[in-house]
């Protein structure tokens, strides 16, 4: 088991989400994230578990686990230390 910081790029740059509502958050962020290609191996055929640091809506866990999935992960678990509203 090993923590990889380098397996997500952000495909395009993305407004700051932290005033936006949720259905715009999920919109802005749909899309921005994608698996390095060289490090795609890293990710087929496992169960990862994304960490972040503070979570308001799940928005941008949501965009990163639904890249690692297209990537071919088959399971993705999210962590967070934080939660705000």
């Amino acid at each position: 088991r090993k923590t990889r910081a380098d397996l997500l790029l952000r495909a395009h740059h993305t407004v700051p989400q932290h005033d936006l509502p949720r259905a715009q958050r999920l919109k802005s962020l749909r899309g921005a994230f994608l698996v390095e290609p060289l490090r795609a191996r890293a990710v087929a055929g496992r169960r990862l578990l994304l960490v972040d640091d503070v979570v308001t809506t799940g928005a941008t866990l949501h965009a990163a686990a639904r890249a690692l999935l297209e990537a071919g992960a088959v399971w993705v678990d999210a962590l967070a230390f934080a939660h705000t509203d």
